[in-house]
C-alpha cells in the first residue's frame, strides 16, 4: 500500500519559533532565553532542542500532548542520555505550532517498506509547499542520533563533532514512534519568502545524506505503536532523537500534515 492522503483543504498554518537552529549549530543562546520557561501545553507539536531540567541538560527534543522530551546532555545527572520530560521548558532553538492550528491533510500507509528519503519526497511533491508533518510510525527500520553535550557553550557543533557527536549512530529494529518534521525545497524561487523564515530550523546537517529537498526530523521511540498523540505520555517513550534519512524504513504510518504559512518569533 501507497501512502493515501484524505480530508485535503486549502488551510495554511502560523508557526512560531523560539532562537534559530542557526544558534543552536553555533552553541549560541541568546541571553533573554536563558531564564525564560515555556509551556509545553501551548503547543499542539514541537521540535528541535530544549529541555525541561535547566540548560545544562540541553538536547534532542520533541514536544507532544502537552509534554517536552529531551535526550539530556546533562553529564552530572544520572539520566546522561536518556530521556527527561516536563510540561515547561528552556530552548535556544525549537520549533513550534500553537494550540488551534489546522491540518490541511491526514495520510495513513500499511504494508510498507519505504525508506524513509522516499517518504519525504512523497510527502512534499504531493502538495509542493513546506510543510511540517507529525505522525505515529512503525519503523522497520531507524537510524538516529543524539547530541552528547548541550549546545549552549559557543561551540560549533559540527566543528567539535567529537565532543557533541561522541556518540555513534544507532539502529533500531521494528520500533514504534511518534516523529515530527519538516520540509522545503529551496531551489523553488516562488518559496523564497517563506524559505527565509524557514532557516530558524531547517538547515544542512553534514552527517545526513544531500537530497534535493530539505528536511529534519525529530522522533521519540515508544513501548508498542499509538494510533493517537493524546495517548503519549512520559511512562511509553524511551529515546528521544534526530532522526537520519539514510538508513530508515518506514512500516506503517499515520498522522497530519500543515502547510507552513509564516514563521514568526517568540
Amino acid at each position: 500500500m501507497n501512502l493515501v492522503f484524505s480530508h485535503k483543504n486549502s488551510a495554511s498554518s502560523a508557526f512560531k519559533v523560539i532562537g534559530s537552529v542557526e544558534d543552536v549549530i553555533a552553541g549560541i543562546i541568546q541571553p533573554r532565553l536563558i531564564n525564560q520557561t515555556f509551556k509545553a501545553s501551548d503547543y499542539q507539536f514541537g521540535f528541535e532542542v530544549a529541555t525541561p531540567c535547566g540548560i545544562d541538560s540541553m538536547g534532542e527534543s520533541v514536544l507532544v500532548n502537552g509534554w517536552c522530551y529531551t535526550a539530556s546532555t546533562d553529564k552530572h545527572s544520572q539520566e546522561y542520555l536518556s530521556t527527561i520530560s516536563g510540561q515547561e521548558f528552556q530552548s535556544s532553538g525549537c520549533f513550534l505550532l500553537p494550540q488551534g492550528e489546522t491540518p490541511c491533510s491526514k495520510f495513513i500507509g500499511y504494508d510498507l517498506a519505504l525508506p524513509y528519503a522516499d517518504y519525504i519526497e512523497k510527502l512534499y511533491r504531493e502538495f509542493n509547499q513546506p510543510l511540517l508533518f507529525a505522525a505515529t510510525v512503525q519503523f522497520k527500520e531507524l537510524c538516529a542520533a543524539y547530541i552528547a553535550k548541550a549546545p549552549v557553550y559557543n561551540e560549533n557543533i559540527f566543528e567539535n563533532r567529537d565532543i557533541y557527536y561522541s556518540e555513534p549512530k544507532m539502529t533500531f529494529h521494528n520500533v514504534s514512534c511518534f516523529i515530527i518534521g519538516a520540509v522545503t525545497d529551496y531551489n523553488n524561487p516562488s518559496l523564497s519568502e517563506v524559505n527565509n523564515q524557514l532557516k530558524v530550523v531547517l538547515y544542512h546537517n553534514p552527517f545526513d545524506e544531500t537530497n534535493s529537498l530539505s528536511s529534519h526530523t525529530h522522533g521519540v521511540t515508544l513501548d508498542r505503536y499509538q494510533e493517537r498523540y493524546e495517548d503519549i505520555h512520559p511512562d511509553n517513550v524511551d529515546k528521544t532523537l534526530h532522526i537520519f534519512n539514510e538508513g530508515s524504513i518506514i512500516e506503517a504510518i499515520q498522522g497530519d500534515i500543515f502547510r507552513i504559512g509564516s514563521v514568526t518569533s517568540l
